[in-house]
């Protein structure tokens, strides 16, 4: 995948979008301050119903995820025990040694959760499986600015949402099939 596509916020049809989105990006820090970011690091502590059911032992407990801006690279350290790392690298994935050293790898991974090799999925996820789901979502929760502001990211203003006596705006994304996300839309 390349960089992330620069824009000078002009995107056609989607100027519509550009107000709420732009309110966005500047509640979150400013556009200037994510497009100076390189790297993102947090400290992760997670739980809740999937990490109890499919994925074995306590792998997403506690670890500390860096992810890069300019690609869709995260690493989780230390995962998925002490001393090894799961690194997340455009797609694929691997479990290395804090030296470097590769354990194991997985190039695509993502076919492996559909098909006849999808239905242990359905059950249990091994290290590569975690690292893959926490690896793309780790980027793109924390890239979400930068990842809006991609021109090859289409940004529309939906319909507002109305509840519990608010009124709330919404932007819908949908996104190219080279960015690894829960969803496209």
């Amino acid at each position: 995948m390349a960089s992330p596509q620069q824009t000078d916020g002009r995107r056609g049809a989607e100027m519509i979008a550009a107000g709420l989105l732009g309110e966005v990006v500047e509640a979150a820090g400013g556009e200037s301050r994510w497009r100076a970011a390189t790297r993102i690091r947090a400290h992760v502590r997670s739980g809740g119903l999937l990490p109890r059911t499919r994925v074995p032992g306590n792998r997403f407990a506690d670890y500390t995820v860096t992810v890069e801006t300019g690609r869709q690279y995260a690493v989780l350290d230390p995962f998925p025990r002490e001393g090894l790392r799961g690194v997340f690298d455009r797609g694929a994935v691997r479990i290395e040694a804090r030296d470097g050293e590769l354990r194991e790898r997985r190039r695509r991974p993502r076919e492996a959760f559909f098909g006849r090799a999808g239905l242990r999925r359905n059950l249990r996820w091994d290290a590569l499986d975690s690292t893959y789901f926490a690896g793309y979502a780790m980027w793109n929760y924390l890239v979400t600015p930068l990842l809006l502001l991609r021109k090859d990211v289409s940004v529309t203003e939906g319909p507002e949402w109305s509840g519990e006596g608010e009124r709330w705006r919404r932007l819908d994304a949908r996104f190219p099939a080279e960015i690894e996300t829960h969803s496209a839309a």
